[in-house]
């Protein structure tokens, strides 16, 4: 028995020395390698849920349990809180805040600057900005890691974060801020977690044609991994080794929906659904003659649709919507419980429900969350007014949610209008040198068969008569890289020389009014003026003063920032205005709340004979108003005809 023993007792050392190895290898494996996913960090407690105790209230942060771990003391509702650190704003005369805060101990702190638009934590950056700034990323320790050359950024997954240049393309920039896939696509996906994800360029389509989406799905590297071109009219994120595809059907026009590989074979035919959403653990949910149901991963059919609303589906355990003929009902719905043979776990009795994550879940059942194990009992005492997840975090989704970067370079369009040079301006001819920079035209100063009436200023001896413009405004336009363009607003046609409008600046109008008065001849017979309008212009030009006494009564220039918006078309006033502060007489008081002002720029002041606004009174638009003043007489001494 002991030479027995001693046969097998070799092999068990081995045996257990193996299995020791394997044990501890699982443990460096899980200790070093193992990234929880989202939901396991939630139901090991590592994922806090912000909650409200009362209607209006404050809000704290408690687990998946309902367990209070830092009680009520924010005013507006912050983000779930991810690893300790989470992201709350505050609101204060009209300006709110961004702060991050870690949780230690059960007790919340201050990390890093206060920002004016900040997304979460992703990655281990987190996207943040201030005004007139461009979108930096902070690290974990909270500190500007770097900032961004683009327009508009999204969060970071896979070590990549989608970006839009100037040229209103999307990219990918790494975490060092380097671009690693070079900005060509008209739209973007952000990766997930998943290795690929969808892009798509837009191809113009010819005359009566609509344009067309070209879709690829990249990967990490930027490379083309299938190609679909036009082929679908959406293609969606790679999930679950899945991309959902749409298209409609040309001959019933119904919307078709169905899934593809990576290599572009159709796993799911295309059918006539309504909707469907991404696969979650092998699972869709899809919605079939207005009803909901649930397929598995090859499209066979789990339950068949039949409920009200889409299927929440987390661990074999199955939310429903019941659905009702009675139309008085059908707005107090209610949820229950089902697993995947379609057995009901729980009777009809929630107004909203949260998936089971854990072994545990949160419902609604009346006006109060509570906690609930499978079975419909509750769990603890403790009910909430409000909570908040965020289930795409959870489910790991990427969130598409970016930042528009509030960098501006002002300088360029500070010089476009010459404040001091415009009010020293005193006739049509001087506006027509300002902008034209070339010589007066005569065609402004004689416009053809267009005196409509004279008056005799002289006495009878020596007569000499004023003659009256039909027309008492002249307007012109110039267009990013286009030459400018007559307009005779149906009166003067006035001509200018070729010049366009600055970059970035799509048009410059400019309208000019003036008073009737244009021109006193010289000695002339009451016949000869009465038929002067007949004369040519060498006539003209022979009989009448070269210099023009007619005032400008007002001047408004338009200047059209290119789709800058309220905010940045604000600044350019604000730019163009505080090179002139001095001059303009603007007190600090009226400065500050001209700055200050929600629905955009407008500042008031005086210059040389005029009073002058400069205001940006509409999305993307800059107006500078001169009007001459009304103590100038020399501007009103010229009466009109009648």
């Amino acid at each position: 028995m002991k030479d027995k023993i001693q046969k097998f007792k070799k092999p068990l050392i081995v045996l257990g020395s193996i299995g020791a190895l394997l044990f501890i290898g699982y443990l460096v494996y899980m200790f070093f390698f193992h990234q929880k996913s989202n939901i396991e960090k939630f139901c090991a407690g590592e994922i806090l849920i912000p909650f409200q105790e009362k209607e209006n209230g404050k809000w704290g942060f408690m687990d998946y349990e309902g367990e209070v771990i830092i009680d009520t003391e924010f005013k507006e509702r912050p983000s779930m809180a991810i690893d300790g650190v989470f992201l709350a704003s505050k609101t204060k005369k009209n300006k709110t805040k961004f702060q991050f805060y870690s949780i230690d101990d059960n007790k919340t702190k201050e990390q890093g600057d206060k920002w004016d638009r900040a997304l979460n934590f992703s990655d281990g950056f987190a996207a943040v900005r201030n005004k007139d700034e461009k979108v930096k990323f902070i690290n974990a320790d909270f500190k500007v890691a770097f900032s961004v050359e683009a327009e508009e950024v999204g969060s970071f997954y896979n070590g990549l974060a989608k970006f839009k240049n100037s040229e209103e393309k999307w990219g990918f920039i790494d975490n060092t801020g380097k671009v690693k896939i070079k900005p060509k696509y008209d739209d973007v996906s952000s990766f997930g977690v998943e290795e690929y994800t969808t892009v798509s360029i837009v191809e113009e389509g010819e005359e009566g044609e609509e344009a067309a989406n070209n879709y690829s799905i990249i990967d990490l590297d930027g490379n083309e991994i299938l190609k679909l071109k036009d082929k679908y009219d959406y293609v969606g994120p790679y999930r679950e080794e899945l991309i959902q595809v749409r298209n409609t059907d040309e001959k019933s026009g119904e919307l078709e929906i169905g899934f593809i590989n990576i290599e572009g074979e159709k796993i799911i035919k295309m059918k006539e659904w309504q909707g469907a959403y991404p696969f979650i653990n092998g699972y869709c949910t899809f919605m079939e003659d207005g009803e909901w149901g649930l397929i598995d991963a090859e499209g066979e059919k789990v339950i068949s649709a039949k409920y009200s609303d889409a299927l929440i589906n987390m661990n074999n355990k199955i939310w429903v919507k019941e659905n009702v003929d009675d139309s008085e009902k059908n707005d107090n719905r209610k949820w229950g419980l089902i697993d995947k043979d379609g057995e009901k776990l729980i009777d009809y009795d929630y107004k909203e429900v949260l998936p089971f994550y854990c072994n545990t879940t949160i419902a609604k059942r009346k006006k109060k969350w509570v906690f609930i194990d499978d079975e419909g009992e509750e769990i603890n005492d403790n009910d909430f007014f409000s909570i908040y997840v965020d289930q795409s975090l959870l489910l790991n989704f990427a969130n598409e949610s970016t930042l528009t970067s509030d960098y501006f370079n002002i300088e360029p369009y500070k010089s476009i209008i010459n404040i001091k040079e415009m009010a020293n301006l005193t006739d049509i001819s001087d506006v027509q040198d300002f902008f034209t920079g070339g010589e007066n035209n005569d065609e402004s100063i004689f416009p053809e068969n267009n005196y409509i009436s004279y008056e005799r200023v002289g006495d009878y001896d020596n007569p000499k008569y004023r003659f009256y413009s039909g027309g008492r405004r002249m307007s012109f336009n110039w267009y990013e890289g286009i030459e400018n363009e007559e307009s005779d607003q149906n009166r003067n046609e006035v001509k200018y020389k070729s010049k366009t409008a600055p970059k970035n600046i799509s048009s410059i109008n400019v309208k000019i009014n003036y008073n009737d008065y244009l021109l006193v001849s010289k000695n002339m017979s009451n016949s000869r003026a009465n038929e002067f309008y007949t004369y040519d212009d060498e006539t003209k030009k022979s009989y009448l003063k070269k210099n023009s006494n007619s005032k400008i009564t007002r001047l408004s220039i338009r200047i059209n920032t290119n789709g800058k918006g309220l905010e940045k078309a604000s600044r350019i006033a604000q730019a163009i205005a505080s090179k002139y502060k001095t001059q303009m007489n603007i007190s600090e008081s009226d400065w500050e709340n001209a700055t200050e002002n929600e629905n955009g720029f407008e500042i008031s002041g005086e210059v040389s004979n005029y009073n002058i606004t400069i205001k940006s009174p509409y999305n993307g638009l800059v107006e500078i108003v001169f009007e001459r003043n009304e103590n100038d007489s020399e501007g009103d001494s010229y009466p009109y005809a009648e």
